[in-house]
């Protein structure tokens, strides 16, 4: 079943690697050893100048991508030591995906094993799904750490519960393979068998056949990669 937005809304994010770092520095990224940042094409020359590892991309593209953008249907079973939460909170898809990312590499990217990002996923890793996304909703901390840093864009932040026509999704290496993460959707999509060498490529290929090929002519998509700091 599709997440069911309640009451609570957020000013949206915006696709900003300096952002998204600072939002990660407050829960506990090392910004010194992973950090988000902008990744200029997909053609593989591109690819090639993305920093390594990579541990995860983000994507903002335009939404809905077709009439009939399905939100209701996954029917396959949730994936071992992969981090899901529907997305309950209305126009937090940016930070959404931002978490998405940062829980499932967290012992990679963390400051500390006390910092506000490891206890958010030791809490949630008892927790089912659902009760996952309702918990997100609990986190002041959270929610704080997002306000302080929404009015750092380059551009001016719409107002919480405006209408916005994009949208975020997450995409991970977990158990060898791609795993889209989307907080609208019914739950983590597994794509095609990958390695952490392969996995960019892979991501890209994947943007260009299920999110472009619907789209090919729209403005707004763009990438965001969190890798290896600079």
């Amino acid at each position: 079943m599709a997440s069911e937005v309640s009451s609570m809304c957020w000013v949206p994010m915006e696709s900003n690697p300096t952002m998204m770092n600072e939002f990660g520095e407050k829960i506990g990224l090392d910004v010194s050893r992973f950090a988000f940042q902008d990744c200029w094409g997909l053609d593989e020359e591109l690819l090639g100048f993305v920093n390594q590892p990579c541990l995860a991309v983000i994507l903002l593209f335009p939404f809905p991508l077709t009439e009939e953008d399905d939100t209701t249907t996954n029917t396959n079973p949730e994936p071992e030591n992969v981090i899901w939460i529907p997305q309950l909170i209305g126009n937090a898809c940016g930070t959404m995906a931002v978490m998405h990312a940062l829980c499932n590499t967290v012992d990679n990217v963390t400051t500390s094993d006390s910092c506000l990002l490891q206890q958010f996923v030791d809490k949630i890793s008892k927790l089912n799904s659902k009760e996952r996304g309702e918990y997100l909703t609990t986190v002041n901390s959270i929610q704080e750490a997002h306000s302080d840093v929404i009015d750092s864009g380059s551009t001016k932040a719409p107002e919480a519960g405006e209408q916005v026509n994009h949208h975020f999704a997450c995409f991970v290496l977990k158990n060898g393979k791609v795993y889209e993460l989307d907080g609208r959707k019914a739950g983590a999509i597994p794509h095609k068998d990958s390695s952490p060498e392969r996995f960019i490529y892979d991501v890209a290929s994947i943007i260009k056949s299920d999110f472009i090929s619907h789209s090919p002519d729209a403005n707004g998509f763009s990438m965001i990669t969190l890798s290896k700091a600079e």
